[in-house]
């Protein structure tokens, strides 16, 4: 079977223009089609436009601390984002397939939730390598009510808390999720647990 013979192109300056009109014209396609599904790339700061319902799309990559103040927030990862410095919750707010840790810039706690915040994490992992004093993933403040389902604990401490908080344990729900379990290890504290492995 004969070979198709590919459009020939002479090199030189005329060449060297249209291919660099191409690779421009395919980024800015590129550029336009990542704004028009409202990605937050790790070049992006973590933001609320709205006073009410943000929706942010974390793209792959590794991104700074945030804190979310704003109600019915919605959080998700399309796939490998990386919270590297602390997260702060302080209003309504569902955050999916997130994984949270420690890196050389934010040492301790992972997220902190406060008390009048009320938060779902959903398939987050909260990996906690670089403990400052007694290890502690999340803090809990009284009042919250917060719902983990189908989340992973890692890290390195072998003591300390996944959790703390001070509230009622019905306020706090861990359901269907998975920490390593290493004696004494560390513990989920003030919580209600369901189908924890």
């Amino acid at each position: 079977m004969a070979l198709i013979p590919s459009p020939y192109m002479v090199p030189g300056s005329a060449t060297n223009s249209v291919l660099d009109m191409s690779e421009e014209s395919r980024d800015s396609e590129l550029t336009n089609h990542v704004n028009a599904i409202g990605m937050t790339t790790p070049d992006s700061l973590i933001e609320e436009p709205k006073l009410t319902h943000n929706m942010i799309n974390l793209s792959a990559g590794e991104f700074p601390g945030f804190t979310l103040d704003k109600p019915m927030t919605q959080m998700t990862s399309i796939s490998g984002s990386i919270v590297k410095m602390k997260a702060t919750f302080t209003s309504t707010a569902i955050v999916e397939g997130v994984t949270f840790k420690n890196s050389a810039e934010s040492s301790g706690v992972l997220i902190e939730i406060g008390d009048s915040a009320v938060v779902m994490f959903r398939n987050c992992h909260f990996r906690l390598n670089s403990p400052d004093g007694a290890p502690v993933w999340i803090n809990i403040e009284n009042g919250a009510k917060v719902i983990f389902v189908g989340c992973m604990w890692s890290g390195t401490p072998t003591s300390g808390a996944y959790l703390v908080h001070t509230g009622a344990n019905a306020n706090v729900q861990v359901v269907a999720s998975f920490a390593p379990t290493t004696a004494p290890g560390p513990s989920f504290g003030n919580s209600t647990l369901t189908a924890v492995i």
